[in-house]
């Protein structure tokens, strides 16, 4: 989403306003930070696989721990690209990342 004032700077903040619209699982300010955006949503949905995955390895005897892993490694490349980027560049224009709990009607 865009269209945020620039001295938005708190996650919660946005949270507790979106809350209002449905329930929230995060919010996350995703600056523009010359291609972070991306990162930022890649990370979130392998971070939704990861949480299914590691349910489904409860549910199952943890034998499904090498795709785990394997999530896990995909996660902290994603957050070391991102922070090389940040590195590099910087560019104060402020997006939210939002995901909301969808319920199956």
């Amino acid at each position: 989403m865009r269209g945020f004032p620039e001295t938005v700077i708190d996650e919660g903040e946005i949270f507790s306003f979106f809350s209002q619209f449905g329930q929230v699982i995060e919010a996350k300010l995703a600056r523009n930070y010359f291609g972070t955006l991306l990162d930022y949503t890649n990370q979130a949905e392998l971070e939704a696989k990861y949480n299914i995955q590691k349910r489904k390895n409860q549910l199952n005897g943890g034998k499904s721990t090498k795709k785990l892993a394997r999530i896990e490694r995909k996660i902290q490349k994603l957050k070391k690209s991102s922070a090389k980027k940040l590195l590099n560049k910087f560019q104060d224009v402020p997006k939210v990342f939002l995901r909301f709990l969808v319920e199956k009607l």
